[in-house]
């Protein structure tokens, strides 16, 4: 979340959603990092996390419903082993993995309950 500080600070109104796998491990960790988060920058800013049955784990970074890249590696790699991450420029493959990405979100379970 380091990352997008300078974007929230200049964009307050920045909308983020996280999309986040069901890990027991990390889980706890993500929740108190997004609460301090967003006790900090706001209110326009969502976490949700999907059920542990959730196999497909996509790894994704949506700007504006409309730019989508793919990365290869958790975020939480990023650093320490090659990543690359690819924009998804096939229109009917990206709208594809929106529509899936949206349904995951509303099925999935708010992270701050």
């Amino acid at each position: 979340m380091d990352i997008l500080t300078e974007y929230i600070i200049d964009q307050p109104s920045l909308k983020l959603d996280f999309l986040v796998s069901h890990d027991a491990k990390r889980l706890p960790a993500f929740r108190i990092s997004l609460k301090a988060f967003i006790d900090q920058y706001g209110g326009n800013i969502r976490g949700r996390y999907s059920s542990a049955d959730n196999k497909d784990h996509p790894r994704c970074l949506v700007i504006d419903d409309e730019l989508l890249f793919d990365a290869n590696h958790s975020f939480d790699q990023w650093g320490y082993s090659t990543v690359t991450v690819h924009q998804m420029t096939d229109k009917a493959q990206r709208e594809k993995l929106l529509g899936i990405l949206k349904s995951e979100f509303t099925a999935a379970t708010d992270i701050l309950i």
